[in-house]
């Protein structure tokens, strides 16, 4: 019976360990509380006055090597939430830390 079990637990920790580079992505995910699941390919450029070759840039995470920090300013509705969770869902997969923290946070 506690064979059994332990076996059990064996292979389902053998299925979690089989996809290292998801189970790291999923951990960031999760430790970067972002607010919602939000990617770059989602974001209406035509809609926004956001310029689209701007984000591009900021995509390639140059600004990480530098250890710079990208922030977002604008009124209600101008879609800044969804940029930063889209940069940071882009910079766990390429296997940078990300978070997204409200600006008063930043200031705190």
């Amino acid at each position: 019976m506690i064979g059994g079990i332990w076996r059990r637990v064996q292979v389902a920790h053998v299925k979690l360990c089989a996809s290292r580079a998801f189970w790291l992505v999923a951990c960031q995910m999760q430790a970067a509380r972002f607010p919602v699941h939000r990617d770059l390919a989602g974001f209406e450029f035509d809609q926004s006055k956001v310029k689209r070759r701007q984000i591009d840039q900021f995509a390639t995470l140059a600004f990480t090597d530098k250890a710079e920090n990208v922030v977002f300013l604008g009124g209600t509705g101008t879609r800044k939430t969804h940029l930063a969770t889209a940069l940071g869902v882009h910079a766990i997969t390429e296997r940078e830390r990300g978070e997204a923290a409200p600006t008063i946070q930043g200031f705190n």
